[in-house]
């Protein structure tokens, strides 16, 4: 069997996998221990697998851990107008399209701080917040989410400071399946005149990923892995991605090994929300530098250069 993984240009980087195979369904997730040493990078075809794991794990962490903490906050904060005094709230709600969420919450107001003390676990939820158009791109959640923090309401910004624990949280799709096992600590700001906005999240745990066609598993350990936004005036956002990230996988030959990452450039979308058209990435050791066309330049520990090109893919066994 040969997969391929392919480099996206769309601002979430998706993993394809092309090809057929005979693993079976409870056979999918890796059964090996995590690897503590770096992924060697050598040549520009070791370059191209890490750059499309990142990618791709820059998806997923967008989707499988439910990581719109921008909503979050935005909810608390409305939270935080209605509340005048300690109150303790439980119920049982409907999803945006399907299904329902169980919303327990200790939340205390003391002048402009709002205290909160959440957990929600969802039954067969569906949230339409991910894609609007076609239902088959759903995604349903089941799991548990606990978040404990503040929100700090002035008068011409919001601050909220948070932790976020999900236990067996459980994202299912026509693509993939995923339980994540994270802690997720959150700073967020953002000014209520002109927009300016920063996003500090810090992700710790596992993750297990089940591809569905063909049949494919990662299991994924995030360490002190940072993901980093800010805006200056509200429309044009730049990212930072640091930490280290460690990945197993039934394929051979593709991505298995711990990956360091640090941001030496903001990493900025294109105009079109295509993709990066710049910024700098160092991943274990090897410098990927961002163009507007698409294409990225490296630069291997060997000092060696060369260019991945725009959609550029990968074969492994």
């Amino acid at each position: 069997m040969k997969s391929v993984y392919l480099l996206a240009s769309t601002t979430l980087f998706v993993i394809l996998f092309l090809g057929c195979s005979t693993t079976t369904e409870k056979s999918i997730i890796p059964t090996k221990k995590l690897k503590s040493q770096k992924a060697k990078i050598k040549t520009l075809e070791d370059a191209k697998k890490a750059i499309i794991f990142f990618h791709s794990i820059n998806a997923l962490n967008n989707t499988t851990m439910n990581l719109s903490q921008k909503r979050k906050s935005s909810n608390n904060q409305l939270l935080s107008n209605q509340i005048t005094k300690l109150q303790t709230i439980s119920e049982t709600k409907k999803c945006l399209n399907d299904g329902t969420y169980n919303f327990n919450a200790k939340i205390k107001k003391v002048k402009n701080i709002t205290l909160y003390d959440t957990s929600i676990t969802y039954n067969n939820c569906i949230d339409n917040s991910h894609n609007e158009e076609t239902k088959e791109s759903y995604f349903t959640s089941n799991g548990s989410e606990l978040t404990k923090g503040s929100g700090t309401d002035k008068k011409d910004a919001y601050f909220n400071n948070s932790t976020h624990k999900l236990k067996n949280f459980k994202i299912d799709s026509d693509l993939y399946s995923s339980i994540s096992n994270v802690v997720i600590k959150n700073i967020w700001e953002e000014n209520k005149l002109n927009g300016t906005y920063s996003s500090k999240l810090t992700i710790d745990g596992t993750m297990l990923v089940s591809y569905k066609s063909p049949v494919v598993g990662m299991k994924i350990k995030y360490k002190d892995f940072e993901l980093n936004e800010f805006s200056y005036d509200g429309f044009d956002y730049a990212s930072s991605i640091n930490g280290t990230v460690s990945v197993q996988s039934t394929l051979k030959g593709c991505a298995n090994g711990l990956y360091t990452l640090e941001t030496i450039e903001p990493l900025k979308l294109s105009p079109s929300f295509n993709g990066y058209s710049y910024g700098v990435l160092v991943i274990n050791n090897t410098t990927f530098e961002y163009n507007v066309d698409g294409s990225i330049n490296v630069t291997l520990p060997n000092t060696l250069k060369g260019v991945i090109k725009k959609n550029a893919s990968v074969t492994c066994e």
